[in-house]
């Protein structure tokens, strides 16, 4: 069993799909047998996720983070520094592991590289729905920690990262 339960209400994060808030513990059968199953709601397209109870540590579940940890977050995209990694290859495999392991800090350096690449030389396909998938999970989070909406949160990520509201690079 997980060492850490959660309760209806209750906001998480998973780590590939984002945060979303706990709607539901069902009991349910399933091929592998009989089984309690957290229901989390993703603010995002309104996705319902099912995960078994069991399960939960083990694929990487945990609570979002509290609103000062949240700021934090919107405060280390402005400092960072840009990771200048020229293979395409090794850049994307690590970013890749940064998203898989669900750490927002680890999420916050994806999307600002990702970004300021976007900014110097364009970003290819696969590191473009990377990039997307990264702004998802990090604005879903930080929507959730301070109880904004989800499209205030973008603005406020984007004017973090030097754009405006809308994402486009800002005219100085």
């Amino acid at each position: 069993m997980a060492s850490e339960t959660y309760l209806i209400g209750d906001k998480v994060v998973h780590p590939k799909l984002g945060a979303g808030i706990v709607e539901d513990i069902v009991l349910r059968a399933d091929t592998v047998g009989d089984g309690k199953y957290y229901v989390f709601r993703m603010p995002v397209g309104s996705m319902t996720v099912s995960i078994p109870v069991e399960s939960a540590e083990v694929i990487g579940v945990r609570r979002v983070v509290d609103a000062a940890t949240a700021d934090s977050l919107l405060k280390q995209l402005a400092s960072l520094d840009f990771e200048r990694e020229h293979n395409w290859t090794k850049r994307f495999k690590e970013n890749l592991e940064r998203l898989k392991s669900g750490d927002p800090d680890a999420v916050v350096a994806v999307v600002r590289s990702l970004s300021e690449r976007e900014n110097v030389k364009g970003l290819s396909m696969g590191e473009r729905k990377m990039f997307h998938s990264a702004m998802q999970m990090l604005v879903s989070e930080i929507s959730l920690a301070k109880d904004l909406p989800y499209e205030e949160t973008e603005a406020l990520v984007h004017t973090a990262l030097g754009k405006t509201p809308k994402g486009k690079p800002a005219t100085t």
